[in-house]
């Protein structure tokens, strides 16, 4: 379900700015999960570039993976460079472009006093806008931002970082350990412990006390190793399914019908220090909701987020409009409207799984295939844009006897009921193996990344019952 291009603001973040003094330099980090292969991470650092009149260090990242998504390989690349201030290690300048399955996204963004502003292209979709920091705050590029030329033990910085992935502004902390020993292959040696909080996904890097990365760990238990060229870059000839690699076989209560499981209770742990228990009940659309809204402003303040207009959900484009009448025409209704929407986005899509990429409602639309997440994403925009409130969930569903990463779209009904729907597999409502991890906006999966791949799932108690009755 997380695409792919996350992975690289992930290795970006936490590892472009490896520090090193004199000619160009390359270091080169092979990327694992659970000793699985995922590809390369090549760093190059320079001194002493012009950039906007300014002398800079520049650094340029370029992270090659293979993914394999429901079968399918999908290559996935990232080019990202930095201009940064040698004085006060603060960014100048980022760009970044990625590549996957036809689809290019390519984010620049220009920094100055106080000011971020970006230029943003997802598939030719364009964005632009502007962040302006408070007196007294400050941005950083990433982890390494900010950090002197060596590791101070005990050093915190905190400070503001821009996401590409979602023109964001997001709070930042990252903290210096004392040196502590770190094996590296099968070398022994002495390495700071730096950690990274934000919400992009927490982070822990080793940097030797002449400041050179070591190895890491990031968000979906991705790995960096340093290793040799030759065997950084060596070509994959087989791909892990990731889907399957980041997922988790429950124990306890067997489950034998997902699809028609209702309600259930589940044990949660392996991300906290103690277990959580999680309750889902699941249910069909009822045969009459409340009215749709007309516009977003009528709705009470608690539902105008699940009505608004994000850079990947476009619903208040002519384009949605036009779409949302087009679908539920006289339709007024909610839980009828929502049905409607759902039967038309499970057939107007088909399942491709080769694109990596967060991709905008708008590019769907022009070409109308993905995954679970794109199906959420078109649901949500053209839902959205009839006036009715939308969230979208990212989470974990139970597919093939293992709960996998999942998204799916969440209506309001009226009062305070929200039902979870399953366009993507074209069933009536989300079963109760829809575990939710985040509801709002798909972006949302930055507060949950940290866990992906370390869930341990106990099913303590399931209740099955028929499925009702079809999408309408």
């Amino acid at each position: 379900m997380r695409r792919a291009g996350l992975f690289a603001a992930f290795l970006f973040l936490y590892f472009a700015a490896p520090i090193w003094a004199g000619e160009p330099q390359t270091t080169y980090f092979g990327v694992y999960l659970k000793d699985a292969k995922l590809g390369s991470l090549t760093l190059t650092r320079r001194d002493n570039v012009e950039r906007d009149g300014r002398t800079t260090l520049q650094t340029e990242s370029k992270l090659r993976l293979i993914l394999s998504l429901m079968g399918k390989r999908s290559p996935l690349s990232t080019d990202t460079t930095a201009w940064i201030d040698p004085e006060t290690a603060t960014p100048v300048a980022t760009e970044s472009r990625s590549e996957t399955g036809g689809r290019t996204t390519l984010v620049r963004a220009s920094y100055a006093g106080q000011t971020v502003t970006f230029h943003a292209e997802f598939s030719g979709a364009v964005r632009e806008g502007a962040f302006t920091l408070p007196e007294g705050e400050r941005f950083l590029l990433d982890a390494t931002g900010g950090l002197p030329r060596l590791p101070v033990p005990g050093e915190t910085k905190r400070g503001k970082v821009f996401l590409a992935d979602t023109l964001q502004l997001v709070d930042a902390e990252r903290t210096v350990g004392a040196a502590e020993p770190v094996t590296l292959g099968k070398t022994a040696c002495l390495a700071h412990k730096i950690t990274e909080k934000n919400p992009l996904a927490p982070a822990t890097y080793y940097m030797s006390a002449s400041g050179e990365v070591l190895q890491g760990t990031i968000s979906l238990g991705l790995e960096l190793r340093r290793e040799p060229k030759e065997i950084a870059l060596a070509s994959m000839t087989n791909a892990v399914d990731l889907g399957r690699l980041v997922g988790s076989a429950p124990t306890g209560v067997a489950i034998s019908d997902p699809r028609n499981l209702t309600e259930a209770v589940y044990e949660l742990s392996g991300t906290a220090d103690e277990a959580v228990r999680v309750s889902v009940s699941a249910g069909p659309l009822p045969e009459r909701g409340a009215p749709l809204f007309v516009r977003p402003e009528d709705a009470p303040a608690r539902l105008q987020s699940a009505l608004a207009a994000t850079p990947y959900v476009p619903c208040d484009t002519a384009e949605f409009r036009a779409l949302a009448r087009a679908v539920v025409g006289q339709e007024r209704d909610c839980a009828r409207a929502a049905g409607k929407i759902a039967a038309f986005v499970h057939a107007a899509l088909k399942p491709d799984p080769s694109i990596a990429l967060l991709r905008t409602a708008a590019d769907i639309n022009r070409d109308r295939r993905g995954v679970c997440r794109d199906y959420t994403t078109f649901f949500t925009a053209i839902a959205r844009a009839a006036g009715l409130p939308t969230r979208q969930c990212v989470g974990l569903a139970l597919v093939d006897g293992v709960f996998q990463y999942h998204a799916w779209p969440q209506v309001w009904v009226g009062a305070d009921a929200w039902v979870a729907l399953e366009p993507t597999w074209g069933a009536p409502f989300a079963d109760a193996t829809h575990i939710p991890l985040a509801e709002g906006e798909l972006t949302d999966i930055l507060r949950v990344a940290a866990d992906i791949g370390r869930y341990k799932i106990r099913v303590i108690s399931a209740r099955q019952a028929p499925i009702p009755r079809p999408l309408p």
